[in-house]
């Protein structure tokens, strides 16, 4: 595409960008000046025309003061910070000059050379000796600088260069413009996902909400730590009637947001009391997983579903502890001394096996013991052999007490490294029996 500088003459003289000289007697040049347009006027054919570069040279020209210096259109200062025209005027020219009277003060020469930058997309600032200093700050605003010492022809020669690049800076200020401009839109994009994940979190951590569980004689102690907004871990109690609760933990494959839906999907699936008119079944654990099982085996995603889970069934009056798993890390029950009895998974994974059958523990949990049930996120920190004995550590210096428990597992995995970047979503539940 041809610069609207060129002309169709062949032998003109060119500048290094490839304008013709010719074609630069013809450019539009825009003087801003705090003085009136005679004064600025005078100053031009006096000063500048004169010595236009390509004159001296014996180049051709093409009229006016100097023979072949253009002819400028003057613009005030108080225009050029406030005037739509004399902003119009800034954006068509090809390269603009600004005068800078000794009486200027530096906010309004700051002021006038940013309008300039903004709408003419650059140009030549010509500073009186008085304002040397304030050439810095001009050059940082995109402006180049043109101290009055020095010879006329030299101001000639900037402008003629800035107007002979002015064609590709405008296309690259565009190109910066779009730039910018998508820029924005996925800086609105991301700050509303960073919403909608947070609202999401929230509505996750309200389905695990715990507040309403109040038992005699049972405590609980919960950590609970997404590596992301939302987690592929959750847990649920459930109040079946006076004397039993239920709980589950579940761990769905993966990260974010589809491994929080699979998640949100389990906790919600999840039931272990079957009512009719007149009276209730409770619901053994390992039926809660084949329903869970059947649930993510469901064809209605291309996506394949695995999750690993727990759930068990507790009798808060005798201790006595039912409990199923699919895939999941080991079950503990501690005593006070840190003697533990390991509650070994009894299925497999969930969404895997169609046919899949889970079996079924029993156990008892016993006055000051506590039940321990976490995902594997914790093996990421402590390593896969070293958690229960982690665990253990922590249950047998709580004095039977989970939130005490919980504190010090907090405390340890802060102390760790990589914690404020974990690798997978973290989940400790502790369940006691008080000791009165």
């Amino acid at each position: 595409m041809r610069s609207p500088m060129q002309t169709d003459n062949p032998h003109a003289p060119t500048l290094a960008g490839g304008a013709h000289i010719e074609g630069l007697a013809a450019m539009s040049v825009v003087v801003v000046s705090k003085s009136s347009a005679a004064l600025a006027k005078a100053w031009w054919d006096g000063l500048l025309a004169p010595t236009w570069p390509w004159q001296i040279n014996g180049a051709a020209g093409g009229g006016g003061a100097g023979g072949g210096a253009p002819t400028p259109q003057w613009v005030s200062w108080e225009a050029a910070t406030a005037d739509t025209q004399a902003f119009a005027a800034l954006a068509r020219a090809d390269v603009a000059c600004v005068l800078v009277d000794p009486s200027s003060q530096e906010q309004e020469i700051r002021r006038v050379c940013a309008s300039v930058r903004e709408h003419a997309g650059g140009g030549v600032c010509v500073l009186p000796a008085s304002h040397a200093h304030l050439a810095p700050a001009v050059a940082s605003m995109g402006l180049l600088v043109h101290h009055d010492g020095r010879p006329p022809a030299c101001l000639g020669s900037m402008l003629m260069g800035m107007a002979d690049r002015q064609g590709v800076v405008r296309e690259l200020q565009t190109e910066l413009n779009a730039r910018q401009g998508a820029q924005r839109q996925a800086q609105q994009l991301v700050s509303k996902l960073d919403g909608e994940l947070l609202l999401a979190a929230k509505l996750q951590r309200e389905v695990m909400r715990s507040d309403e569980l109040t038992i005699p004689g049972i405590k609980i102690g919960i950590l609970y730590r997404p590596a992301w907004y939302v987690s592929g871990d959750v847990y649920k109690f459930l109040r079946i009637d006076e004397k039993h609760i239920g709980v589950v933990l579940a761990d769905a494959m993966g990260h974010g947001v589809s491994a929080a839906m699979y998640s949100m999907l389990i906790a919600n699936s999840t039931t272990m009391k079957q009512t009719d008119t007149h009276s209730y079944r409770l619901i053994p654990p390992f039926e809660s997983m084949e329903k869970l099982n059947h649930l993510l085996l469901q064809p209605d995603s291309e996506t394949t579903r695995f999750a690993t889970a727990v759930c068990a069934l507790l009798n808060t009056n005798t201790g006595e502890l039912l409990l199923a798993s699919a895939g999941h890390p080991t079950a503990l029950v501690v005593g006070p001394a840190g003697h533990a009895t390991r509650i070994e998974s009894t299925g497999p994974v969930l969404g895997v096996f169609d046919d899949a059958t889970f079996g079924q523990e029993l156990a008892n949990l016993g006055k000051g013991q506590m039940l321990a049930l976490y995902t594997d996120g914790i093996e990421c920190v402590v390593g896969t052999h070293r958690v229960e004995d982690f665990l253990i550590r922590a249950i047998r210096h709580s004095a039977g007490d989970p939130a005490s428990a919980i504190a010090d597992i907090q405390c340890q995995l802060d102390k760790s490294p990589g914690s404020l970047a974990p690798q997978d979503d973290m989940t400790v539940l502790l369940i006691a029996r008080e000791n009165n």
